[in-house]
């Protein structure tokens, strides 16, 4: 296979790997370097769909656009989860605990890293009465 703009020559996958190289990298990386597609023409495509007139079409295509935001911190270790525990325990056993998972920008993880617990105004507390 022959590209027209830069006349470089791109292997397919050998004979029996089609199916798996739908899985693979390498075979993914060739095809996608052949039709010189790359990040900013996604960008662009779904930048243009989301200035479309259209809600059916701009909202959906806004939505998309979160989601690809949303996997590139993940994937450059932007965002992390947390994992908060409160328990309530009467004589030293544990009665209640409830577990919070959530997402938050590593950038404001350093901020409350620095502040004291008074500086939240009790917000994000929560307090469980005893079982009985």
């Amino acid at each position: 296979m022959q590209n027209e703009e830069n006349k470089s020559i791109v292997q397919k996958p050998a004979k029996g790997s089609k199916l798996s190289s739908f899985y693979g990298t390498k075979a993914f990386d060739v095809a996608v370097s052949a039709s010189n597609f790359d990040i900013f023409e996604e960008i662009d495509t779904i930048v243009n769909l989301i200035r479309d007139p259209d809600p059916k079409i701009a909202l959906p295509a806004l939505k998309h656009f979160r989601s690809v935001l949303k996997d590139i911190g993940q994937t450059n270790g932007l965002i992390g989860n947390i994992q908060q525990s409160i328990s309530c325990d009467n004589n030293g056993q544990i009665r209640e605990q409830k577990i919070t998972s959530t997402q938050k920008l590593l950038t404001e993880l350093q901020e409350e890293k620095g502040r004291k617990e008074s500086d939240f105004g009790g917000r994000n507390k929560e307090y469980l009465p005893p079982s009985s």
